[in-house]
């Protein structure tokens, strides 16, 4: 299969065009009628972002449905001119969710999603440092066609000297860069606690 830049674009295209799409339905579903559009608007990407972020603390796609239309028609009852102070009195989304579920933390896998990502940077910024510094110690003292290999952190580095002064192969491996991420996943997400029983909480929109 050849890859080619034109088929990179249209992906890339096409995943614009659904994150679009996606977002702007998303929106109008939790859109309040009795608003203004640009209130509207605000008050949908609000309750978007406390979806999400009941998701993160690992509520239930019914459960998260219930604590946002609570919220969507708590916001539909507020004076129209109202409804910026009401958003920010609320505090930021996460907050609010935090403050609903009393920071308890479900399974969830968008959570150990973001770890996941995390973690990859993290395993990503290490790799690179810890390879420049090996070859910057490496080119300093090898001779053409001399290879050396350092391993250390879960990471192996090895490299073949060039004859302009610089490694003309680089080999990356070890298992730090794959267990790292799995391990956040599995962290993050709370996999051991599926098994366990959620606890049921009655909430009220806070004043």
């Amino acid at each position: 299969m050849t890859i080619t830049s034109s088929s990179i674009t249209a992906l890339l295209t096409f995943s614009v065009v659904f994150a679009v799409v996606f977002i702007s339905v998303t929106l109008w579903r939790r859109r309040v009628p009795s608003l203004l559009l640009g209130s509207s608007l605000r008050a949908a990407v609000y309750l978007t972002r406390y979806a999400v972020a009941l998701e993160y603390y690992g509520l239930r796609r019914a459960e998260i449905k219930s604590h946002v239309e609570a919220l969507r028609g708590d916001l539909g009852a507020v004076d129209p001119t109202d409804i910026g102070a009401t958003l920010q009195r609320l505090g930021p989304p996460r907050t609010l969710a935090a403050e609903m579920t009393i920071e308890t933390l479900r399974p969830s896998f968008l959570r150990g999603a973001v770890w996941f990502g995390v973690a990859v940077l993290i395993a990503l910024a290490t790799s690179i440092f810890t390879t420049e510094a090996f070859l910057g110690g490496f080119e300093a003292v090898a001779q053409p066609g001399e290879k050396a290999s350092w391993s250390g952190i879960g990471l192996d580095v090895e490299a073949t000297m060039g004859s302009n002064g610089h490694a003309s192969t680089i080999g990356f491996g070890g298992y730090g860069p794959l267990v790292l991420p799995v391990f956040a996943f599995i962290v993050g997400a709370r996999l051991w606690r599926l098994r366990s029983r959620p606890r049921s909480e009655s909430h009220t929109m806070p004043a």
